[in-house]
């Protein structure tokens, strides 16, 4: 590795991609080595200089569809298919799930805001390692740059991945922006249409914002809120770590099957669900009284106590008309909604399940 590192960084940085792929395609047995790219531009000059260089069919290429990818990342998708002939891509997704909302149906719609590690490491880390297991990868072409910034700032060409001793090929390691779109527009290369709407690094429709077009931090627009600029694909992990996750994906699944059911049979006597974004609306501006809820699909004392707080709704509802005000019986998923932070302080929720008994005209005070 260090001397291959040697080897190509004294040369120009324009001729490096070219002369560290051509390497690969004539060291590494075929079928052996890999392009895994997301599509962003580095990738895509990565991929471009391949098929100027005729060595396309003698690598393989593959991608993850996370499944929470923006519309236009879809249509680039098939664009760059079409343009590159790439009859041969491979497709990897979060095990068990083929859509969004399957998906959604195991681990929730915000998973992403409950458990960001979790999250990623089902939707991206998971399926890249078995991508790289089923394709028997030796060494995979990644698009990375110094110049992205953050914990790639240190970047070189040749790399040992540090989880699983597979070499890693950053041949555009040394591009800044303007050499990486500089390349895109004099030869044509399709990209994402967001580029041109302000996004500087495009991922997941969730966690992806527009960003300052002078940030120095390339990548500043991912992850937005979670201060950092890496989903984990490139970074090392244990297979403990793994492991942990396995089991944590595992609790939370069977969290979301169990509250399936649940959610059927609350609506079946008039229990309203609340989300962060309707919690105003339902539970601060409700005229009448509101008894909430706040618990988590996996915690074991909210399964059990479950029938109960169905008969409680049940009751209160038979007996609404009787009760000034009326009172409305909600449940909100405490695991990934929250309290917004204007109310956190009269809602404290410091375990689950916590129920909330708002009164009419003091909702503030419950």
């Amino acid at each position: 590795v260090e001397e291959l590192n040697k080897k190509f960084s004294s040369l120009p940085a324009e001729e490096q991609p070219a002369a560290l792929l051509k390497w690969a395609a004539e060291e590494i047995p075929e079928g052996r080595w890999c392009q895994v790219t997301s599509f962003g531009p580095s990738g895509l000059v990565a991929l471009d200089t391949m098929s100027k260089m005729g060595v396309l069919d003698k690598t393989q290429i593959a991608t993850v569809d996370t499944l929470h990818l923006f519309p236009e990342t879809y249509e680039l998708v098939r664009t760059v298919k079409k343009h590159f002939g790439l009859d041969k891509l491979q497709v990897y997704r979060p095990e068990g799930a083929q859509s969004r909302e399957e998906f959604e149906l195991s681990f929730g719609a915000h998973l992403w805001r409950a458990d960001p590690h979790l999250f990623d490491f089902l939707t991206k880390v998971e399926p890249m390692k078995r991508a790289l297991d089923e394709m028997s990868t030796l060494v995979w072409v990644t698009g990375r740059r110094r110049s992205q910034g953050g914990d790639r700032t240190a970047l070189r060409l040749v790399e040992v991945d540090q989880s699983d001793g597979r070499v890693k090929l950053n041949p555009l390691a040394n591009w800044g922006k303007d050499e990486v779109w500089g390349y895109i527009k004099k030869h044509k290369v399709p990209y994402n249409s967001l580029h041109d709407q302000g996004y500087g690094s495009i991922g997941d429709v969730v966690t992806t914002e527009r960003t300052d077009p002078n940030a120095k931090n390339e990548r500043e627009g991912r992850f937005k809120g979670q201060n950092r600029t890496e989903c984990g694909m490139h970074v090392a992990v244990s297979g403990d770590s793994v492991q942990q996750m396995h089991k944590r994906a595992g609790i939370v699944r069977q969290g979301y099957e169990w509250e399936a059911r649940e959610r059927e049979l609350s609506a079946a006597v008039g229990i309203q669900q609340v989300t962060t974004e309707d919690f105003e609306d339902k539970v601060i501006n409700s005229k009448g009284n509101v008894l909430l809820e706040v618990f988590a699909p996996w915690c074991g004392h909210c399964q059990q106590y479950a029938p109960t707080y169905r008969e409680v709704g049940a009751a209160l509802r038979d007996a609404a008309g009787d009760l000034p005000g009326g009172i409305l019986v909600t449940r909100m998923d405490g695991y990934q909604n929250k309290v917004p932070p204007q109310h956190a302080a009269a809602y404290p929720v410091k375990g689950f399940p916590t129920i909330f008994l708002a009164k009419a005209g003091a909702k503030a005070a419950p």
